[in-house]
């Protein structure tokens, strides 16, 4: 079962979906930024909007199904959203977990296993997206989609979506313990 509290999902066993049937279940008009993680307590479909939660933390004991969870939510919106429309950045400190996507056209940067640079690809999307934000605002619009429909060809500005799987890459002062997390950032606006 999967609760959310605020922005942070907590993992207490794993719910699998078919990936094939979250694509045909959630209907893509625009670019579709909402994926399900699972369900609720009455059995719903518990459906995220990424573009509405710029920060998630997905968090769980060792073998709960963080991973899991990112790998879906990977694979679910690069299958949906073209690699105009989204760049990833993906960040595996385990340095195995997210290899199977080496080969994505999504990728903006190779998938980053160091410390020192998952320090340095932070800071730069920081920058992004203030950058993006100068943008939008200059614009008068409030996130990409509203830019988009501006009709600006000269910077399609695609949407950012890093991936950490393990957050130790990041933190390298931190201690072990028996829970761990996964995060994702999305640089969209809003």
């Amino acid at each position: 079962m999967y609760n959310i509290f605020g922005k942070i999902i907590v993992i207490n066993k794993t719910i699998t979906m078919n990936i094939k049937q979250e694509n045909t279940k959630i209907k893509n008009t625009e670019i579709e930024l909402s994926v399900s993680v699972g369900k609720d307590e009455l059995g719903n479909d518990l459906v995220i909007n990424i573009a509405k939660l710029p920060h998630l933390l997905i968090g769980g004991m060792a073998k709960s199904g963080k991973s899991n969870l990112l790998h879906r939510i990977i694979a679910i919106f690069s299958s949906r959203i073209s690699p105009q429309d989204l760049k990833l950045i993906l960040i595996d400190s385990k340095k195995i977990e997210l290899n199977a996507y080496n080969h994505l056209p999504h990728l903006l940067t190779p998938i980053i296993t160091d410390a020192k640079k998952t320090v340095l690809v932070l800071r730069w999307a920081g920058k992004e997206m203030d950058r993006r934000l100068d943008i939008l605002q200059s614009e008068n619009v409030r996130d990409i989609e509203a830019y988009r429909k501006k009709g600006h060809k000269e910077e399609t500005m695609p949407y950012i979506l890093i991936v950490m799987d393990g957050n130790r890459s990041a933190c390298p002062n931190e201690s072990s313990g028996r829970h761990t997390s996964s995060r994702l950032y999305f640089t969209g606006g809003e």
